[in-house]
C-alpha cells in the first residue's frame, strides 16, 4: 500500500490507495452548550457568536441555528427504555407528521405567487414528510418485533431508518436554497414547523442511543473479499450474474411489440399488480432503445427489478434541472423510493449539460437497492445517493461537480468513476457526502474501483475526490486505482474549515468496519 504524495503523484503512475475522509466538525458540543429557550411563535432566540460562526459554514445555517439555539424540551418528550421509545415513535409518526403537513399547506397558501421550482420544492417537502412518517412507523415495527431480544442487526436497521428520517428534513430545505426568494420561503418553513420536526428526529436518535447503549455494535468480521451484501438473496444474485437464463419478466417495455412503450406505464401497472405478488420480485424487461421520460418508483412499490438489454443498448434519458425550474430531488431522470429495487444492464442519463447546474440522472432513497452493470451519466449531481442502504457493482458513474452525493450508506464495488470536463473555471468534486450527526450510519465507500477522467480529458481540469457536505461527512476510498485526474491534496474544502479537523487525506488503518457486510449490515 502506498500513500499519495504530491511530489510523486502523476498521471502515468496509478497507485493503489487506502484513504479515508473522516470530516468532522468539532463544534457540536459547543452548539449544544450555548442553546437557548425556544420562542413560542417558532422563532429562535439570538445565538452566541460561537454558534453563529459555526452554523454559518454549514449547508443550512438557519436549521443549524434553530436546532442548536432552541434546545428541544426533553421533559415533554421523555423516554425511558424500549417501551417509552415505542410510544414516542408512535406519537411522532401520527401527531408530528399531521401537524407538519398542515403547516406546510398554510405556508404554501400564503405565497402570492409560486415559480415552477417553488411548486417542486413544496411537493418534495410533502414527499419527505410522508417518507419520514413511513420510516418512523417502520422503526416502531422493529421495536415491536424485537423488543424482547434486540440484537446489533436490529439496532443497525433502526439507525438506518432514523438517519433517513433526518436526511428528509434537509432535502425539504434544499429545495428552497436556489434564490433569495426561495430562502424567504425556507425561513418561513423553518420557523413554522421544520426545525421542530428535525429536533424531534434528532432527539429520537439520541434516545435510541441511550436505549441501546448496553447493546454492542454488530461484531466486526473479516470481509475484504465479499462480493455482495448479506441481505441480497441467492436468487437475486443469480439473476444479476446471469439475467439471460434467469429472468422471466412480468412485463416488457419496447419501442415496438412490448406490453408498454414507456417505462412509466409499466411501473404504473407494476404498482397496480403489486398486491397480487405478495412481496415477490416483479420484473420489468426494458428492451433496447432510448426512452425519453422521467420515471419514479414509489415507496409502496417494493422488490421491483429493471432488466435492460445492456448499458449500451437500453437508455432512460431526460433533462430536468435546477436552472429550468426543478429541484435537485425532482430533477432525477429516474427516482427510486421502493425498497428492494434492482437494476441491471441499463443507462440512466441526464442530458441537461454542465451549464444547467444540478441535474440528477438517478436518485435513490430506497433501502437495499442494487445496481449492477449500469451507467449513470450526467454532469453536476449525476447520482443522488439520498438515503438508506445502496450497493453498486460494475457500474460507471460520470459527471463534474460532486456527481456522487447524498446521505445514504452507499457502497461502490468494482466501478468506474469518471470525471468529465466542467464549465470553464470550475473544479470537479467527485463526492459530497452529507452525514450530519455522528451516530448516523451513513457514508460513501469506494472499493476496488477505478477513478479516472473521460477519454482524452485527463490533465485538462482540476478534480478532487470530494468535499464535506455534512458536519460528520465520511467517504472511504480503498483498494482503488486513482489516476492523475485527482489533484494531489485529494480533498477540497467546503467553507473554510467546516468539517475538517485535518488537512488532505488520512490513511485508514482499520478498514473492516467499511467492508460490505459490516457497512451495509445483514
Amino acid at each position: 500500500m502506498e500513500k499519495m504524495k504530491p511530489d510523486t503523484h502523476n498521471k502515468n503512475n496509478l497507485k493503489f490507495l487506502i484513504i479515508v475522509a473522516f470530516l468532522s466538525l468539532l463544534v457540536d458540543g459547543a452548539a449544544a452548550a450555548h442553546s437557548h429557550k425556544h420562542h413560542s411563535r417558532g422563532e429562535y432566540a439570538p445565538a452566541s457568536a460561537a454558534v453563529r460562526s459555526s452554523c454559518a459554514a454549514t449547508r443550512s445555517p438557519d436549521l443549524c441555528l434553530s436546532t442548536s439555539a432552541a434546545a428541544f424540551q426533553a421533559s415533554a418528550f421523555k423516554i425511558n427504555g424500549i417501551s417509552e421509545l415505542k410510544k414516542s415513535l408512535k406519537t411522532f409518526s401520527s401527531e408530528t407528521i399531521k401537524v407538519a403537513i398542515e403547516r406546510l399547506e398554510i405556508v404554501q397558501r400564503q405565497q402570492k405567487s409560486l415559480t415552477r421550482r417553488d411548486e417542486s420544492a413544496f411537493h418534495d417537502c410533502r414527499v419527505m414528510i410522508y417518507n419520514t412518517a413511513k420510516q418512523i412507523g417502520d422503526s416502531e415495527d422493529i421495536l415491536n418485533k424485537y423488543s424482547e431480544s434486540p440484537d446489533a442487526a436490529h439496532k443497525m436497521e433502526l439507525y438506518n431508518l432514523l438517519s433517513a428520517a433526518q436526511t428528509n428534513v434537509f432535502t425539504c430545505i434544499d429545495g428552497f436554497s436556489h434564490s433569495e426568494a426561495d430562502k424567504l420561503i425556507q425561513a418561513k418553513i423553518l420557523k413554522t414547523f421544520l426545525s421542530n420536526l428535525y429536533r424531534k428526529a434528532k432527539y429520537l436518535m439520541s434516545k435510541a442511543d441511550e436505549t441501546f447503549k448496553e447493546l454492542k455494535d454488530q461484531p466486526v468480521k473479516s470481509g475484504m473479499g465479499e462480493e455482495w451484501p448479506e441481505w441480497l438473496s441467492i436468487d437475486d444474485r443469480k439473476l444479476l450474474q446471469d439475467p439471460a437464463g434467469k429472468v422471466v419478466p412480468d412485463l416488457t417495455v419496447a419501442k415496438k411489440g412490448g406490453d408498454y412503450q414507456t417505462v412509466s406505464e409499466a411501473v404504473a401497472k407494476a404498482k397496480e399488480d403489486a398486491p397480487k405478488k405478495s412481496g415477490k420480485r416483479y420484473v420489468i424487461w426494458i428492451k433496447e432503445g432510448e426512452y425519453m421520460e422521467n420515471v419514479v418508483i414509489p415507496m409502496e412499490l417494493t422488490n421491483l427489478t429493471f432488466v435492460g438489454d445492456g448499458y449500451d443498448k437500453t437508455f432512460i434519458i431526460a433533462s430536468k434541472n435546477v436552472v429550468d425550474g426543478d429541484t435537485s430531488f425532482s430533477s432525477a431522470t429516474v427516482g427510486v423510493a421502493g425498497d428492494g429495487f434492482i437494476a441491471l444492464d441499463i443507462t440512466f442519463k441526464n442530458t441537461a449539460g454542465p451549464s444547467k447546474l444540478q441535474a440528477v440522472a438517478l436518485r435513490v432513497n430506497a433501502d437495499r437497492a442494487v445496481f449492477y452493470n449500469c451507467h449513470m451519466i450526467g454532469y453536476q449531481n449525476t447520482l443522488y445517493v439520498h438515503s438508506l442502504r445502496q450497493f453498486y457493482k460494475k457500474c460507471t458513474i460520470s459527471g463534474t461537480v460532486y456527481f456522487i452525493f447524498g446521505n445514504a450508506a452507499a457502497f461502490f464495488l468494482d466501478c468506474d468513476i469518471q470525471a468529465r470536463p466542467p464549465n470553464s473555471g470550475l473544479k470537479n468534486k467527485i463526492t459530497a457526502q452529507g452525514r450530519e450527526l455522528l451516530n448516523q450510519n451513513t457514508g460513501i465507500v469506494i472499493q476496488k474501483c477505478r477513478i479516472t477522467a473521460e477519454l482524452d480529458a485527463e490533465g485538462k481540469f482540476t478534480t478532487y475526490l470530494g468535499w464535506a457536505w455534512g458536519e460528520y461527512s465520511r467517504t472511504v476510498v480503498m483498494q482503488t486505482e486513482i489516476s492523475g485526474v485527482i489533484h494531489p491534496p485529494g480533498w477540497s474544502k467546503w467553507k473554510g474549515k467546516f468539517a475538517l479537523n485535518w488537512n488532505g487525506f488520512q490513511v485508514l488503518k482499520d478498514v473492516e468496519p467499511f467492508t460490505i457486510g459490516n457497512f451495509l449490515g445483514s
